[in-house]
């Protein structure tokens, strides 16, 4: 199976990513912003960032490895990231996680506009696309493992080891998750299909939206985790191997609106906690 983190729509951890990125992370703290600002904060850095140093291609190469030894709950939030807050990974004491690395390897930057600001324009969709790459990659990765991994050591719990050579063909820019050709069309789709959803909410509720500026926001929000679960369902296959791990998002519900404030009373009012916990 592989693993897809989904964007957490008011991440706490977002924020200090970014912020860190810019060699600020002591200088401000959580206290004085929203959740929501901490998310909007981290996203303008990461656009700012990304078009000052836009390249002609969209491919990026960096790697951010960290041994599972040494990882703690802020370090796995943003592999390679300085800590901010030094917490065990397993929020208990004296447990350490198991022998290995934690490995993060970049593909294609979302920012491109060259590359993806037509499709985006095009769909209304959100400036940042991780939620939508997310989508993107769910369908493509079961795809390429099947066709670059024939050899792949297959594990008694259902897992993949994947020698190097293997992993560098699963994110080639020829054929892999660097190829905008194998990406794009499916970049697309989700786009659609997101697009198509929400303009059905909106045209079921009329009345939320009485003004064309309160519609397109909502076409431009960013992707819910429930979207991105509503695409699984829809779209993968089951047997795939796909997980997809959510943020309990119940201790924001009094600030969610539309069809999210729906979706989280409905489907994670049984996991409680309060504002803050998330």
């Amino acid at each position: 199976p592989f693993w897809l983190k989904g964007p957490r729509k008011s991440a706490r951890n977002a924020w200090q990513t970014c912020i860190a990125r810019n060699s600020t992370c002591t200088a401000m703290s959580a206290e004085h912003l929203s959740e929501e600002e901490q998310i909007a904060l981290a996203l303008k850095l990461s656009l700012e960032e990304s078009q000052t140093h836009l390249g002609e291609h969209p491919q990026l190469y960096q790697e951010f490895r960290l041994p599972r030894s040494e990882a703690t709950l802020e370090q796995v939030a943003r592999v390679g990231g300085p800590p901010c807050v030094e917490v065990d990974i397993y929020g208990v004491e004296g447990t350490r996680p198991a022998a290995g690395a934690l490995l993060q390897i970049n593909t294609l930057d979302q920012f491109h506009s060259p590359t993806f600001r037509k499709s985006a324009e095009e769909f209304m969709s959100p400036n940042s696309t991780c939620g939508l790459f997310t989508m993107a990659h769910s369908i493509i990765v079961p795809k390429l493992l099947t066709q670059a991994v024939e050899d792949a050591v297959s594990t008694a719990s259902g897992y993949l080891r994947l020698t190097r050579n293997e992993l560098e063909t699963l994110v080639s820019a020829k054929g892999g998750l660097r190829d905008v050709d194998v990406v794009l069309p499916e970049l697309r789709e989700a786009m659609r299909w997101l697009h198509e959803n929400r303009e059905k909410w909106i045209a079921g509720h009329a009345a939320d939206f009485p003004r064309t500026t309160e519609r397109n926001a909502y076409l431009r929000a960013w992707v819910a985790n429930y979207e991105i679960s509503d695409w699984l369902c829809a779209r993968v296959l089951p047997g795939s191997g796909v997980h997809f791990v959510r943020y309990n998002q119940w201790p924001e519900h009094a600030d969610a609106t539309h069809e999210e404030s729906v979706r989280i009373a409905k489907e994670e009012r049984q996991y409680g906690g309060g504002r803050g916990d998330g």
